[in-house]
């Protein structure tokens, strides 16, 4: 209790006593209706004075600070879980044969071989580094030219460096790259090659070379801008190759 409560308390006491003991005095028996009538006022005075000096705690708005965690509590790092590696399998090693498919009419073994025994086996291995311009020359000019012609057989297309020079193949020939073929048909060959001209294969070269077989390439104006739907005729003349080109039917 407050010294404000204890003083009222006090005088309402005080003026209590004082009517008891004198309450037969004339002025007394006056004064009763007026303490009664008093007493509510004191005790709301008294009320007042109790709000006063204990006042209704207010809520504060303001947030409590956030907990600090406990160091202690926190998990080691060298107990974390470690995620497993991930694994990737490596690609399965493709396995090229004789009969490695390259298209649907031609194999590796078709397209690697040639009549000379001694450098047959060191022409095919040199030949597995350019599987992909095999298929290409085997899908985008050799199969179409199956539908055009009908059975379509290879008697040169990749030569190695030493196969080539054996021949006496042009340094730069594309058959060193896989990128052409010498071809036979069932139909007599100027037929053929006449057929071929008259299409619109994207094809590099189209030679009539000497009346024997007909070499067709792969177009690459990039590597070979002047190889470009050509067509030549070639012919030996005081022993040495003459290309000509062709313009029309032969």
């Amino acid at each position: 209790m407050s010294i404000y409560q204890w003083g009222a308390s006090g005088l309402f006491v005080i003026l209590i006593t004082i009517l008891i003991i004198y309450r037969k005095k004339p002025w007394v028996k006056k004064s009763w209706k007026y303490v009664v009538a008093s007493i509510p006022i004191i005790l709301f005075a008294l009320s007042l004075i109790k709000e006063k000096a204990n006042p209704v705690p207010v809520k504060s708005i303001i947030p409590p600070p956030a907990p600090v965690p406990d160091p202690a509590l926190a998990p080691s790092p060298t107990t974390a879980p470690v995620s497993a590696p991930v694994v990737i399998p490596a690609p399965a090693q493709v396995v090229v044969g004789l009969d490695y498919v390259l298209s649907p009419h031609f194999t590796f073994g078709m397209m690697t071989n040639t009549e000379n025994r001694k450098l047959l086996d060191q022409n095919r291995q040199q030949g597995l580094k350019y599987l992909d311009n095999l298929k290409n020359l085997c899908n985008n000019i050799l199969e179409p030219i199956i539908l055009i012609l009908g059975p379509t057989f290879i008697t040169s297309c990749f030569r190695g460096p030493a196969l080539n020079s054996s021949i006496g193949g042009a340094k730069n020939s594309q058959h060193m790259e896989a990128e052409a073929a010498d071809t036979h048909y069932t139909i007599p060959l100027n037929e053929a090659y006449n057929k071929i001209a008259g299409t619109n294969l994207p094809y590099g070269q189209l030679l009539f070379e000497f009346a024997s077989w007909v070499h067709i390439s792969i177009q690459d104006p990039v590597l070979y801008p002047g190889k470009v739907r050509q067509n030549l005729d070639a012919s030996r003349v005081n022993g040495k190759t003459v290309y000509t080109p062709i313009t029309g039917p032969i």
